[in-house]
């Protein structure tokens, strides 16, 4: 066939290909680097809270599961998909029960998860810009290139996960509405029941679901008689959901109570650091959440989210003036986006929801404001396309040299409003989890001896889960200990102001590290000397 006869089809080939070879190598980056990333704090918790749950069904069952140990604790109140759905898996393939092991088995799965979030995003995308088929491309490419998002892809068990399954089903609801058939209103069925077994927030999508399907009913006649598709997707859907929320029937009905409670009330005992200042999250200012959104954001994304917000709240009002919630399909998807995306920021501002360790707990708008860059980047492309071109081209390029140089650090980028400032390790949390211990320790095991050993004494629970969860080579060369006179080793991700304050001022034993974490300059994680000789 002569492609060059026809530029239209040539076009289509060259981003067809093009989009195949974005995930393709997406794809195999991941898990070509997947062992680069260390173990979160929640991960070993979660882990737990999996074994809970599949305990209470084998016991219930009468089923033998050789593998499980048998823990008694209290449900946390949310959903238990990921973590019972990889404990699982583990146990299925019967995989040896090493810490190495069983965390790198997740970290495949998180992976695998968000790389179908991605897909489902430019499938998404794809709905609303039918005649503009670069533009899902585009999406799902800053999709990747968001540094924290990225990273987190890979150990984040809890926020990450619930991205990923809010992006799915947001597709799926999408889909459905366009297509309106039985197999679409089952497949999004089937999505919101395992998106309910993730988190609290998820019920916002069931909500949109029914809002939306009695709006077109009511003002769409020819849609009436499939008005019984709301049953079907409501009789699949909550049942699924509450399987995954065993604290809802564990705990004889307190669970729900819990639930709901614990979305605006959660306890937590810690402590903020944000803006230089310690906090407690129960008294986190309102402006806590936008400063970090801001901050943690590529900065060509924050201009063209917008661009596009105001596009898309000046369109939906012009449907607003005729008394319609929208007039077209494009519409539609752009009210549906900015519900979902804004509705969560907005109930955690008037609710005071205690927040902390940035804003994680909110990860699951993110796409829906990539969503909105959308948006804008097709008004400014109408506008003025070269400029447009070259500012997204740039940006896009900055950031990826910024992810390839943080690597494995991108967990705790910032954008250049903050990052080429003073050292932000005593202004916001850094490396909260630890994560950046495994680097550490593999760079340090490299210059030990076969046969020989070191004794680390650890600051807390990150340190400790990062050792014992090394690759075997180098988990042989170090001894966890608890006393300092025992140690070789002291390390610390700095969570203790007193820590801080003597790393900056290169105090004691902080002022000989054998290794430290400082992407940018930034220190995150260090490794110092037990004792000073």
């Amino acid at each position: 066939m002569n492609y060059c006869a026809n530029p239209t089809q040539l076009e289509s080939v060259i981003r067809r290909t093009t989009t195949v070879l974005f995930f393709v190598a997406y794809f195999l980056t991941g898990l070509w680097i997947l062992d680069d990333y260390g173990v979160s704090m929640d991960e070993a918790l979660q882990r737990d809270h999996g074994r809970v749950m599949l305990t209470y069904w084998a016991d219930l069952l009468e089923l033998e599961a050789p593998r499980l140990d048998r823990l008694y604790r209290a449900m946390p109140a949310y959903g238990m998909f990921f973590p019972a759905t990889s404990l699982l898996t583990e146990m299925v393939l019967g995989l040896d029960d090493s810490q190495f092991t069983y965390f790198r088995l997740r970290h495949v799965l998180q992976f695998l998860l968000f790389f179908l979030a991605v897909i489902a995003f430019h499938r998404l995308l794809r709905y609303r810009w039918s005649t503009k088929q670069w533009y899902p491309l585009l999406g799902a490419v800053m999709l990747v290139l968001s540094p924290r998002i990225f990273a987190h892809a890979f150990f984040d068990p809890k926020d990450v996960v619930m991205l990923s399954l809010y992006t799915v089903t947001t597709y799926t609801l999408v889909r459905f509405l366009k297509l309106r058939t039985w197999g679409s209103v089952l497949l999004h069925a089937v999505a919101t029941g395992i998106l309910l077994g993730s988190r609290q927030a998820s019920i916002l999508i069931p909500m949109a679901t029914v809002v939306l399907v009695l709006y077109e009913t009511l003002t769409t006649p020819q849609l009436r008689r499939k008005t019984g598709q709301l049953l079907i997707y409501l009789v699949v859907a909550l049942p699924i959901g509450v399987l995954w929320n065993p604290h809802i029937y564990m705990d004889q009905g307190d669970g729900l109570l819990r639930s709901v409670t614990n979305v605006a009330d959660y306890h937590w005992d810690g402590m903020v650091l944000f803006m230089g200042e310690t906090l407690n999250p129960g008294t986190i200012p309102w402006y806590y959440l936008p400063t970090w959104i801001g901050l943690t954001t590529p900065v060509v994304y924050l201009l063209f989210i917008a661009v596009g917000l105001v596009v898309a709240v000046a369109g939906l009002w012009q449907s607003f003036r005729t008394l319609r919630l929208y007039d077209s399909p494009a519409k539609r998807a752009d009210l549906l986006l900015m519900g979902l995306t804004f509705a969560p920021l907005l109930a955690a501002l008037v609710l005071q929801a205690r927040l902390y360790q940035g804003w994680r707990h909110l990860f699951f708008i993110y796409p829906g404001l990539i969503y909105l860059a959308v948006v804008g980047l097709d008004r400014a492309f109408a506008w003025k396309p070269k400029i447009s071109g070259v500012v997204l081209g740039a940006g896009m390029a900055v950031t990826l040299i910024t992810m390839v140089r943080m690597h494995p650090h991108q967990q705790v980028y910032f954008n250049q409003l903050v990052w080429n400032g003073p050292n932000l390790l005593d202004q916001y949390e850094l490396d909260f989890w630890g994560v950046s211990y495994r680097r550490a320790f593999v760079m340090i095991g490299r210059d030990i001896p076969e046969g020989e050993y070191r004794t680390v004494k650890c600051h807390g629970w990150a340190c400790m889960t990062n050792l014992r969860a090394l690759p075997p080579e180098t988990r042989n060369k170090f001894r966890e200990v608890e006393h300092w006179h025992e140690a070789d080793y002291f390390a610390t991700e700095f969570y203790y102001p007193t820590h801080r304050e003597q790393v900056l001022a290169r105090e004691d034993i902080f002022a000989r590290p054998i290794v430290e974490m400082a992407p940018g300059g930034h220190t995150i994680i260090g490794v110092y000397p037990a004792k000073l000789k």
